[in-house]
């Protein structure tokens, strides 16, 4: 997630719950349409604030969610 304002808090306050949930149920067709039943996901995000266009605020978050079963 990007942002060059602070319109909302940080790039990271974009990767929502509702998102999260929707990132999740791709993944989760993906991996069924793989037959890849069994497998784990990982979700990282990167945030990058633009405010100082010089020099970004890069941030890298792994594992920032897991996999969401249901809706």
């Amino acid at each position: 997630k990007t942002r060059k304002s602070d319109f909302l808090d940080s790039p990271l306050a974009a990767v929502t719950q509702k998102k999260q949930r929707q990132i999740s149920m791709v993944a989760q067709e993906y991996l069924s349409n793989k037959s890849l039943f069994n497998s784990e996901a990982r979700f990282d995000v990167i945030a990058i604030d633009l405010m100082d266009k010089r020099r970004p605020q890069i941030e890298h978050i792994e594992n920032a969610f897991d996999l969401s079963y249901g809706y």
